[in-house]
């Protein structure tokens, strides 16, 4: 029984994290329009709520000094 409950607890766990912030970009690229310079946002390796939280505050920074979005993936 313990066998099969690791690997399903795995699976379960796996998912919730990618189904969690499904609808968010975890790259955002910047373009400065004057300077033309890019800039990406990126949410780290772990995908977590912080990681996003932290990507979201890049862009918001970015957008103070003058940047857009370019684009998301």
């Amino acid at each position: 029984m313990k066998m099969l409950f690791y690997p399903l607890m795995a699976v379960v766990f796996g998912l919730s994290g990618c189904a969690s912030h499904s609808g968010k970009p975890s790259v955002v690229i910047m373009q400065h329009p004057e300077t033309m310079d890019f800039v990406n946002c990126k949410v780290d390796e772990w995908a977590t709520a912080a990681s996003y939280a932290e990507n979201e505050k890049c862009v918001e920074e970015l957008k103070k000094q003058g940047y857009i979005v370019w684009g998301e993936r």
